[in-house]
């Protein structure tokens, strides 16, 4: 079982978003919301879940390794399978929607996540984030771990 694994093995709805937090205030790639990975003009560009799993892997990916999933799996040493869900559960956290169509994943990987939430909904996060949009997901961070989440 590799980190990412490990991770989601254990992870609830909190530690996705700490770990979104934690990589958009020092990001690792060059923030593009649109892409998991790409290089435009020589320079890598990756979206939240991208600089997430930097973060956690404490690998920067470079030119030859963050187009596509296979590449950035096999460089993380990580499961194709688990990157992608990983990917998605990240990216519907930083549009907002971090309930709708992630409960189902964070079960699969991990069966005592509660399904049942009722927070509101947050701003989508943009390109152009700003670190004051970040606090919204941190105070969510606080609540859900107040509710054992």
């Amino acid at each position: 079982m590799d980190k990412l694994q490990e991770f989601m093995q254990t992870a609830k709805l909190s530690d996705y978003i700490d770990l979104m937090v934690k990589a958009l205030e020092n990001p690792k790639i060059k923030v593009n919301m649109s892409h998991y990975g790409t290089v435009i003009d020589g320079f890598c560009f990756g979206c939240a879940a991208t600089n997430a799993l930097c973060e956690l892997s404490e690998k920067v990916f470079d030119e030859t390794n963050i187009i596509n999933e296979k590449s950035r799996a096999e460089f993380l040493g990580y499961d194709q399978n688990a990157l992608s869900y990983f990917e998605v559960i990240i990216d519907k956290i930083r549009d907002g929607q971090y309930f709708s169509g992630i409960a189902a994943i964070l079960t699969k990987f991990n069966p005592a996540t509660k399904r049942d939430y009722t927070y509101p909904k947050l701003k989508r996060l943009k390109s152009d984030y700003t670190l004051q949009e970040l606090i919204p997901f941190k105070e969510l961070s606080i609540k859900l771990k107040q509710d054992g989440l």
